[in-house]
């Protein structure tokens, strides 16, 4: 049976500033991630035109304070970037494309939101996955205070939005708990 730190090193990746011994580990592990699973992050923002909010691993990986990853048999399945915005703000997520990698998804965004410790603009599967799990929903009169961007129209649902992201106008919602005074 296996101890519960090899249980943790075998199932989980997680990378964040105070699990290394120097600035330059922890930025040089945010890099190496990112880099060896940027092809299979556009692979999953495909049916949305890519991932248009960085246009280079380096960029990405700048931009992200905290990574957490699902292991299977050694490999990386599922991860999900962040950065601190309101709190812990989803930025980026992927999957390998698997079963195991969709399951490792959820159980991410199911943890976050059980922990009430993190939130995310989502569309697409992602909501999908979302509304079914009854994640908290934020109203989208926070929308533009939160993500810091110009929204374009707000749904009647109290919910959904529109913003430009990589020069295309893309609806979203916001899920989850952000750090906000209300």
């Amino acid at each position: 049976m296996l101890s519960f730190k090899q249980y943790l090193e075998e199932r989980v990746v997680t990378i964040h500033p105070h699990l290394y011994n120097s600035h330059d580990e922890y930025t040089k592990a945010k890099h190496d991630f990112v880099k060896s699973h940027w092809d299979e992050l556009q692979k999953s923002y495909a049916p949305m035109g890519g991932y248009a909010a960085a246009a280079s691993p380096e960029e990405l990986a700048d931009s992200l304070h905290t990574i957490k990853g699902v292991k299977r048999n050694g490999k990386v399945v599922a991860w999900t970037g962040y950065k601190d915005q309101y709190g812990r703000k989803a930025t980026v997520s992927s999957t390998d494309g698997s079963d195991e990698g969709k399951k490792g998804y959820r159980e991410i965004s199911k943890e976050d939101d059980r922990m009430k410790r993190a939130w995310a603009e989502k569309s697409g599967p992602a909501a999908r996955i979302a509304d079914k799990m009854g994640s908290n929903k934020v109203p989208n009169s926070e929308a533009e205070k939160l993500t810091g961007k110009e929204i374009i129209s707000k749904d009647e649902d109290g919910h959904h939005y529109e913003r430009m992201i990589g020069g295309h106008i893309h609806k979203k919602a916001i899920y989850g708990h952000p750090k906000i005074d209300r």
